[in-house]
Order: C-alpha cells, then sequence, then structure tokens
C-alpha cells in the first residue's frame, strides 16, 4: 500500500516496481505451465516406450 501523501517519485517508482513484479509473475506462471506440459509429455513418452 502507498502512503497517501508520499511524494509523486516513490508513488511512481513504486507503481513500476508493482507493475514489474505482475509482469515477472505471469511469466513464472507461463513458465511453470509450459514446464508442466513437457514434463507431461515426457511421462507420456517414457511410459509408450515402456510399452514396447
Amino acid at each position: 500500500m502507498i502512503p497517501t501523501k508520499a511524494p509523486a517519485s516513490i508513488v511512481r517508482e513504486l507503481t513500476e516496481a508493482e507493475t514489474l513484479r505482475k509482469k515477472k509473475l505471469a511469466q513464472i506462471a507461463k513458465l511453470q505451465k509450459d514446464a508442466d506440459g513437457i514434463e507431461s509429455w515426457y511421462r507420456q513418452t517414457v511410459a509408450a516406450c515402456n510399452n514396447l
């Protein structure tokens, strides 16, 4: 939470930091989803190879 009497430069910096944090969290979520997909594919491939 940004204090109501904070200087404009601090408010701007905190807002930019929060925006960057949200972007990084979105990137992490996307990469986690990609990793989960790769892991699923790997497990399916190993299972298929075991059935040969």
